[in-house]
């Protein structure tokens, strides 16, 4: 099992997420959001050396926190 340090921080709107790996030290493996959680929520992964960018609709209609970190965990 790889050592990992998941971060997130959820606002009214939006909830961002990064992930990291422990070896000697923190290395950024994803970075992200939900964002518009509200309004027409999407996931946006922004690009690193381990990850394309990526950016999808999650619908028309508001959503929860708890299904915006859903759509995280899926991803």
């Amino acid at each position: 099992m790889t050592d990992a340090i998941l971060v997130l921080n959820g606002g009214s709107s939006s909830l961002k997420f990064a992930v990291f790996q422990w070896r000697d030290e923190l290395h950024l493996l994803v970075r992200g959001s939900v964002s518009s959680i509200g309004d027409r929520p999407r996931l946006h992964v922004a690009p690193t050396a381990m990850t394309p960018p990526f950016d999808r609709s999650l619908g028309e209609q508001p959503i929860s926190v708890g299904n915006a970190f859903e759509a995280v965990a899926s991803y």
